[in-house]
Formats: C-alpha cells, structure tokens, sequence
C-alpha cells in the first residue's frame, strides 16, 4: 500500500512498474496485493526509490470475495 505525493509522481510511477513487473495485482487505487512473502523486496524498493514511510508492507491472511484474486494467481479454491 503506498501514499506517494504528486511531487514525486516519478518514483511512484517506478514502483508501480516494479510492482506489475514482479506479479503484483492491483486490489484498488494504491494497494497492491502478491500472495507469497515478499518483505525482502520491498525494503530494497522502498531504500532504493527513497520512499521510506509512504510504503507500507502488510501480511494479511485472508480477504473476502477473493475468487478472482485465487484464478488470477492461479491459487487453489478454497
């Protein structure tokens, strides 16, 4: 998830290439989802595109109506 200002309309636009580079899949406006552990990653994002808190990491474990996010990964059914 990231709240980038429009001043730096550079390196959010990068991080959203990263982001659909990588697999990520946009939930909404600026929340990316990946359904596999990648904080490793965004430290060297975040460090490299010099976002620090306008990048926020999240692990969360379920989310609901999810079936076009389990196809779209191509995850088992629940």
């Amino acid at each position: 998830m990231f709240d980038i200002w429009e001043t730096r309309k550079a390196e959010r636009d990068r991080l959203r290439e990263v982001l659909l580079r990588m697999g990520f899949v946009k939930l909404q406006a600026s929340v990316w989802i990946f359904p596999y552990p990648c904080e490793e990653l965004f430290v060297y994002v975040r460090t490299q595109l010099r976002l620090g808190p306008a990048v926020k990491y999240m692990v969360v474990e379920e989310i609901d109506n999810d079936r076009a996010l389990r196809i779209e990964f191509d995850l088992p059914k629940k």
